[in-house]
């Protein structure tokens, strides 16, 4: 899901069906979020691999901010998004400002990397 959901990164449909997906396992994705052993936990991975996931998109983008930064920032706000749907619900309007968030952080602080 989160392949394909980074392939078209601002639509919105995508976002909404990827916590759709996501919810229909909330009870056991919550309760894991809450674990952690050993230094191990599902929040810690999940952004791990948000990180990924961005970083392939970002590779053709020069950031005046520090691109460490965006990663983090991204991953953050995902997860976040993320645990409120599975908490609240899927609500399409979470999905529509996260993604003209990220619309305008590219809009504002990114240019296209020169070849």
């Amino acid at each position: 899901m989160l392949t394909k959901r980074m392939n078209k990164i601002v639509n919105d449909d995508l976002l909404i069906n990827l916590y759709l997906g996501l919810s229909q396992h909330k009870s056991s994705i919550l309760c894991l979020l809450t674990v952690s052993v050993d230094n191990i936990a599902l929040e810690t991975s999940f952004k791990n691999v948000l990180v990924v996931h961005i970083s392939d998109y970002l590779r053709a983008l020069d950031f005046a901010l520090p691109e460490p930064y965006i990663k983090q920032l991204y991953a953050n706000n995902v997860m976040t998004a993320i645990v409120w749907s599975l908490q609240h619900g899927v609500n399409p309007k979470i999905a529509n400002m996260m993604n003209e968030m990220f619309h305008y952080l590219i809009k504002k602080y990114a240019v296209k990397a020169a070849k």
